[in-house]
């Protein structure tokens, strides 16, 4: 009984492989759309059936196989939850330390900011400078700051950038202020990868604003980020988390 049970289903396999498919089924803008719900709706009743037997002799083949693991061979562990990447909520923007740190780096001089009128401490909004910073002479033709701000549980909730040119508005000069802007945003962010799409994204659209005033926003890894530039020719670049905490 085995033996017959086993030929029929090399017969059904060998049908399956010699059967045309039905016309259109590899063509996108003819065939059935892809997805759990197109089911084999719509194939020929011949290809179903052989879809069907290739089924069950996959099924017969798995149970015939049984475990591929050696006899005294030890199986791949799963990794234990807590050595996998957490994908959980966390903060957005890194420390006003290491924030500083950065920056300090690239020749800024740092200071403790002022606190900022609020009608009442609460996470997720600024209520305090924890740091105001000032670009070098040397950073190119222009003029920048950055001020960082704090909620009340000490999270830097609000990263803004203030930059001038100084000479001709060139596009030289654009670009020397979109490069230097670009590195402290990309700094900013906690998770490093948002922080590379950020950064690129002020590199690629702040050269393009005029002072109209003109103004610019997207949202990358959770925050919000808004460029702007007013009449006078100023620059301003706004980070704050989507959903503040």
């Amino acid at each position: 009984m085995n033996d017959r049970f086993d030929e029929e289903l090399r017969r059904a396999a060998r049908r399956l492989v010699t059967e045309d498919l039905p016309a259109g089924v590899l063509d996108p803008a003819v065939g059935p759309p892809v997805g759990i719900a197109s089911g084999s709706r719509g194939l020929a009743p011949g290809f179903a059936t052989g879809l069907a037997a290739l089924a069950i002799l996959v099924l017969a083949t798995i149970v015939g196989l049984g475990p591929t693991t050696e006899p005294g061979a030890t199986p791949t562990p799963t990794p234990p939850p807590s050595l996998l990447p957490s994908k959980g909520p966390g903060p957005v923007f890194r420390t006003t330390v290491d924030l500083v740190a950065h920056v300090i780096a690239l020749d800024y001089r740092c200071n403790d900011g002022l606190p900022l009128p609020t009608s009442g401490p609460s996470a997720g909004l600024a209520v305090r400078q924890s740091a105001v910073c000032t670009a070098p002479a040397d950073v190119g033709p222009l003029q920048a700051a950055i001020i960082v701000g704090e909620s009340a549980a000490g999270d830097v909730v609000t990263v803004r950038l203030k930059a001038n040119i100084v000479g001709a508005d060139t596009p030289a000069a654009r670009g020397a202020v979109a490069k230097a802007l670009a590195e402290v945003v990309e700094r900013a962010y906690a998770d490093a990868p948002a922080g590379t799409v950020a950064g690129a994204y002020v590199i690629t659209t702040l050269p393009a604003l005029e002072p109209t005033p003109t103004n610019a926003t997207t949202e990358v890894g959770g925050v919000q980020v808004t460029l702007e530039r007013a009449e006078d020719g100023w620059y301003l670049i706004t980070l704050v988390p989507v959903d503040p905490r």
